[in-house]
């Protein structure tokens, strides 16, 4: 995503927050717009991490020419096969650091920071409740998926917290 985009993302953000307050604007433009960014960050780093185990199996120098051979096809295999994933990383990775840079200039830490104290829910979930019926309504709907999604925004929540130094 180019910086021209997020740009435009934090605009509008900052028209929404002047129109409907601080919290609606950071829904739209840190829970709909950059929580995106995050999840597919999150998704190519789960698809990775059984590919580098915690400890390389191939720190020891290999002693036959087979041990060779099968560190040179794993080698070989990563890459024909994960180049991709690993590219795609590196620019969602590149993306999130000029979110970051944009959200800060766009807001206060201070906002930004009690808006993710306010446990938000993430990709334009947030809705508020306006009366009763709807919150009973909203309680009916709860099934193990809804309840999966709720745990990914804290988990998610949580990593901005950290990139926002909270």
């Amino acid at each position: 995503m180019k910086t021209e985009h997020i740009r435009t993302y934090c605009d509008e953000a900052r028209k929404i927050a002047g129109r409907e307050g601080t919290a609606e604007g950071l829904a739209f433009l840190i829970g709909e717009k950059f929580s995106r960014i995050l999840h597919e960050i999150n998704k190519c780093q789960n698809k990775l991490k059984f590919l580098y185990p915690q400890k390389n199996p191939f720190e020891k120098v290999p002693t036959s020419l087979s041990e060779q051979s099968l560190k040179m096809s794993y080698a070989l295999t990563v890459k024909s096969n994960y180049g991709d994933h690993l590219e795609k990383l590196n620019r969602l990775e590149t993306t999130r650091d000029s979110f970051l840079q944009e959200i800060k200039k766009a807001f206060e830490l201070e906002e930004i920071q009690g808006y993710l104290e306010s446990h938000p829910r993430l990709g334009g979930k947030q809705k508020f409740i306006l009366n009763e019926e709807a919150e009973l309504e909203e309680n009916l709907e709860f099934s193990a998926e809804n309840l999966l999604l709720e745990v990914e925004d804290i988990f998610l929540v949580d990593s901005m917290k950290k990139l926002f130094g909270g």
